[in-house]
């Protein structure tokens, strides 16, 4: 855990001194990295019996959690919208504007005879 601060706080220090220069080889070393902790953390749960033997439970597990998610996500949308705003739309207040608009023709009108 020391080592984990003491590195990222080198890594600050470094950073710190090397923001002023021009920098190109930053991003594609950090996509270089992230990369290979993937494939490392790929391996270890390749490796590890307990995580395989139930990754079958787990994966149906996460399934079932993505419909209800989504599924879920969507039917509030639709309802949000449809009860919503729908009716919002539809109430005398956003009239007014028309109404208003409508009747200052109206009003013009009769003053141009």
């Amino acid at each position: 855990m020391l080592l984990t601060l003491g590195l990222m706080i080198l890594g600050i220090i470094v950073g710190r001194f090397l923001r002023t220069k021009k920098n190109a080889w930053v991003s594609p070393a950090v996509m270089a990295t992230v990369c290979i902790l993937l494939l490392i953390m790929g391996l270890r749960v390749g490796l590890n019996k307990d995580i395989m033997s139930s990754i079958r439970s787990t994966g149906l597990m996460a399934v079932i959690l993505f419909i209800c998610g989504t599924g879920g996500a969507v039917i509030l949308t639709w309802l949000f919208t449809k009860y919503i705003i729908d009716r919002r739309s539809n109430t005398p207040h956003s009239n007014i504007a028309k109404d208003t608009a409508e009747a200052g023709r109206q009003v013009g009108g009769a003053k141009g005879r």
